[in-house]
């Protein structure tokens, strides 16, 4: 049993968020205040919050284009991050589409959002361009396009099942660790 630092209640250790650096391995604030003190501080940085309001100026064979071109050259990932201690866990959605035609990458960014990265390609003289998204500006991408998805509607609904769970520190692990593995698995 552990005494949160913010509600000031007892409550088991397994309430609490893994912090290596503690002496019993645990953070001072339980999940649930964790959760609002993470909300506060995103609160508190609107410029953290994405724009995606570009979004509702989409066509639909944009849509359409975009789902195509997802479903052939995009990628979904949950990634698992740890805080610069290792201790504390939390996940984050990224969608991203790579390609050497930078016109593509190009044409994404400017319908959808995100971010775009240049890599060069190793002993070449070519470079490989990539547009990122992450967690809900993410999901709220896939989301606009989902319907037209072919091949990777199924990982889409994951998406959805990952971010209905919330965000952060307080997510159930066990469920992400489910849900990241669907996404890995292979289809035959």
């Amino acid at each position: 049993m552990k005494i949160c630092k913010k509600c000031k209640q007892i409550k088991p250790l397994d309430d609490f968020v893994k912090n290596k650096s503690s002496v019993d391995g645990k953070h001072y604030y339980c999940y649930k205040c964790n959760r609002l003190i993470f909300k506060q501080k995103y609160k508190a940085h609107p410029r953290r919050i994405k724009d995606t309001s570009n979004l509702l100026n989409l066509t639909e064979s944009d849509k359409a284009y975009m789902a195509g071109y997802f479903d052939g050259e995009g990628c979904i990932v949950i990634a698992e991050e740890k805080d610069k201690n290792g201790g504390i866990i939390s996940y984050r959605l990224q969608l991203n589409v790579g390609s050497r035609d930078v016109t593509s990458i190009k044409w994404i960014h400017e319908k959808f959002g995100g971010r775009i990265h240049k890599n060069k390609i190793k002993g070449k003289d070519h470079y490989m361009f990539y547009w990122v998204a992450n967690s809900l500006e993410g999901g709220e991408i896939l989301s606009s396009f989902e319907k037209y998805l072919k091949l990777k509607k199924e990982r889409a609904g994951y998406v959805k099942e990952f971010l209905s769970l919330g965000r952060g520190y307080h997510v159930e692990k066990k469920k992400i660790k489910i849900i990241i593995s669907n996404l890995n698995r292979r289809k035959t």
